[in-house]
Formats: structure tokens, C-alpha cells, sequence
């Protein structure tokens, strides 16, 4: 039987609200002389109602909301509340209809995800329900030796706390000495978990016993947890999921397993200094060596080659080294002053040479005068640094201005070096040429 009240048709999948007000009479909520109780019932079935309220709108109004519905019709009943089922008023009506579109990026009711498309395997389906990409827990799993997996790499795994006190337990195997980020998401795959996906996570060693590292929260807001280890030998390691005081529940959760960098596979990745040959440890730290770019003592250079007679020799010592002499100015250490001085440059240089010098005190300048030896003209670089192998510009900053014997200005460098050191390269230069700084 069909029953007495208001019929209403969902026009797609989505959710039904009904609410009383005010009687168009006069009688109002806020007086509490509407008492209204309200019924939602499905076409399918005319005795269960899909929602009832009593008095969850003003004073003792009513405001029924239903939970994911199919489209159809409905059947919306109104009567007096049954604290008071004698009484009798009038009352106003809204019925709204609030339809839930999956792929629109927002998580309605009925909904477990919305990533804002309607594709499969992409761990929300395209009906909006959670999709699992890799595995789904099977309990028992809260000890080391009957732990879940091997979890694939970067693949999200689902889980659940549940009872209160449930510890899960996921293996992961690495083949070669890794960078590993263990992590957890909320049952939907996203992070910024709230508190009720609020994980604990434990790493453990290939005994499944050495504790290695655990991490709660990664931040004001985040629930999640995340451990980042470097350096893991080859092996089957242990992940230990629980809710954070081990004493409530979580509904769900989905756990990964990310190699950043493998140690071995012939590419620098992570913090690898290097991965394979001659001057590379097992581990992906470098063997130094001269030649290779880094300087190691007793190095005091290293250019990334083994060439003598560029600035740094085969043995990666600074060629040519240059300690600049005072006084190689005019004298005067007035500030912002020019204080060229051609006859007081050290030098004259006319090979690679490394200058090691200082500008004190304060309006200090310091000459240097460079020669062609040739009758052919030579492009000729100035560039200053901060450390003594010509690498690095930290807390320098400098000018480098290019005169000609005169004192006339050929080129400014000031900023164009690393950082705030100088470069100037200056062609077509024959004669003598003197750099202040």
C-alpha cells in the first residue's frame, strides 16, 4: 500500500533531504508548536523507511536526510512526533534532492573516493569506490612469520585495524642496497590523514625482531606516517602497522613500500655519491681518487681531470699559486674610491695562475697586471672565488674591473661569477692589461 504523504522522484543517484518549517497559519518551529515527525520510504519497500527524523531541525521540526539512494521514486511521510502523536498543525515543506556525480573531485555520500575521473584501476573506481592496487590484508598477519607479502614496490597495499589492539604486519624484499620509503594513506590512498587514520609504523630488521626505525605523524594535521632509510642491505625487512596507542581502531588504511634509489643498477640516484666501477664502494659512497670532481685531502684541486698545466696538476695541487703582495694599490683606503695604481700590480702573469689575496682593509683594491707574451691577440678570464680551489663562492662578493695600463676602464664584472663572485672575459688582448678588484 502506497502510503499517505508525498511522492518524489530521484532523478539520478543521490540523496533526499525533507525538512518541516514554519505552518503558512503561523504555528512556528521556533515555538515548538510544530512537533513533526518525518518518514522517507523507497518504491521497493513501503514499511522500512530509508530515513526518519524527529526533531533534528528548528526547535521540534524535522530534517530527514537519506544515505545513497538509486534513482526512483520515494515516498515522504509527515505526522506528528511520537512523544506527542495526539498533536495537530500546520507546517511547510522542503524536499531536495542532492545528486551525487562521481568523477567531480568531491566525495558525496554513498562515496569512497573521488580522484575527478571515472577510470578504473587507478585506485578509485568509476563508480567512486576504493579500488586496492596491490594486496589486501589477510589476517592473522600481527606477527613477523605470517606477515603479509612481499609488498611490490611503489604500489599502495590495503589494510585495517580492527579489533582494538590489531597489528599487521607487511614484508618487503629488496634485491640490492637501497634508499626505502615505508608509508602510510588513509583507506582512500591520500595523504593528510585525519585522526581516524592515525598510524603508527615500526621497521624492522630481516630477523623480523631488531627494530630499525618508527615514525607516528608527519606533521600538524597529517596522521600519516613515513620512515625514509638509506643504505638497506639486501633483504626481506618488516613493517609493523598499528593505531597510534595500539587501543582503537582503523577502518582503513593503505600502506607502501618505495625503493628511491638501488645501489647497484649502474644509476646515481638518492644520495648515491656514485653506482659501480672502479672508484665506487659497494655501498655507492666514492672511492676518491684524483680527477673525479671532488677535492679530498690532501687534494687542494680537483678539475675533474689529471692534466698538469691547467691551474691543477695531475695530483690535484694548485698549480701556479700566487700570493698576492701588498701594497698593489695606489695606497689610499678610502671607500668606493678608485685606487689603480699600475706600477704597484703584482704580476705581470702571463701563464694560468691561481692568486690567493684578501681585500683588507675596508677600500682595499688589489692590482694585478697580465701580459701577452705573443703577437697574437688572447681572450683572457678573470673570475674570483671564496676557497682556495677555485670552486665555491660563499660570503665573497666582488668587482673585477679590466683597465689598460692608463687606468681606462675595459670591462666591469660584478655578480656574474657563482653567487656574488665576479667573471670577466676580456678578448683581443695583446700587451699589458692590469685587473683591480
Amino acid at each position: 500500500m502506497t502510503p499517505t504523504g508525498y511522492s518524489f522522484t530521484l532523478s539520478g543517484a543521490g540523496t533526499i533531504s525533507a525538512e518541516t518549517l514554519d505552518g503558512i497559519l503561523g504555528t512556528t518551529c521556533a515555538s515548538n508548536d510544530v512537533d513533526s515527525r518525518i518518514r522517507i520510504f523507497s518504491d521497493a519497500d513501503l514499511v522500512t523507511p530509508v530515513a526518519t527524523d524527529d526533531d533534528s531541525g528548528a526547535g521540534f521540526c524535522s530534517l530527514a536526510t537519506t544515505g545513497l539512494l538509486a534513482a526512483g521514486t520515494y515516498y515522504i511521510v509527515v505526522d506528528a512526533s511520537t512523544f506527542d502523536p495526539t498533536l495537530t498543525f500546520d507546517y511547510a515543506l522542503t524536499i531536495t534532492e542532492n545528486l551525487a556525480i562521481c568523477g567531480d573531485g568531491g566525495i558525496d555520500p554513498g562515496e569512497q573516493c573521488d580522484d575527478g575521473n571515472l577510470v578504473n584501476g587507478d585506485g578509485c573506481s568509476s563508480t567512486c569506490q576504493s579500488e586496492c592496487p596491490g594486496l589486501v590484508e589477510s589476517e592473522v598477519n600481527d606477527t613477523f612469520d605470517v606477515a603479509d607479502g612481499p609488498m611490490a614496490n611503489n604500489v599502495q597495499n590495503c589494510g585495517a585495524i580492527t579489533p582494538n589492539g590489531d597489528d599487521d604486519f607487511w614484508s618487503f624484499t629488496i634485491g640490492l642496497t637501497s634508499t626505502v620509503t615505508f608509508e602510510t594513506f588513509d583507506a582512500s590512498g591520500n595523504q593528510g590523514c585525519p585522526d581516524a587514520n592515525d598510524t603508527h609504523i615500526f621497521l624492522f630488521g630481516t630477523d623480523g625482531v631488531t627494530q630499525i626505525s618508527s615514525n607516528d605523524d608527519l606533521g600538524a594535521g597529517d596522521r600519516c606516517s613515513r620512515i625514509v632509510r638509506t643504505n638497506m642491505p639486501a633483504g626481506t625487512y618488516f613493517l609493523r602497522v598499528i593505531e597510534f596507542e595500539d587501543n582503537g581502531p582503523i577502518g582503513g588504511y593503505r600502506v607502501r613500500a618505495r625503493v628511491d634509489a638501488a645501489c647497484g643498477n649502474a644509476i646515481v640516484e638518492g644520495t648515491e655519491e656514485c653506482d659501480g666501477g672502479a672508484t665506487c664502494n659497494a655501498d655507492c659512497t666514492r672511492i676518491p681518487v684524483c680527477g673525479d670532481g671532488f677535492i679530498d685531502a690532501p687534494e687542494t684541486c680537483d678539475d675533474s681531470n689529471t692534466n698538469n698545466g691547467d691551474g691543477c696538476s695531475s695530483l690535484c695541487v694548485l698549480e701556479n699559486l700566487f700570493n698576492e703582495t701588498e701594497p698593489n694599490d695606489d695606497g689610499a683606503t678610502a671607500t668606493a674610491t678608485n685606487d689603480f695604481l699600475a706600477a704597484a700590480a703584482n704580476g705581470p702573469f702571463s701563464v694560468d695562475t691561481m692568486i690567493s689575496g684578501a681585500i683588507s682593509p675596508a677600500g682595499d683594491d688589489d692590482v694585478y697586471a697580465v701580459t701577452n707574451p705573443t703577437a697574437s691577440p688572447i681572450i683572457f678570464t678573470a673570475e674570483t672565488f671564496s676557497n682556495a680551489a677555485g670552486t665555491a663562492c660563499v660570503t665573497t662578493d666582488t668587482d673585477i674591473r679590466v683597465r689598460d695600463a692608463g687606468g681606462a676602464q675595459l670591462a666591469l664584472s660584478q655578480d656574474e661569477g657563482q653567487g656574488a663572485c665576479s667573471t670577466s672575459r676580456t678578448s683581443s688582448i695583446r700587451g699589458r692589461r692590469s685587473t683591480s678588484m
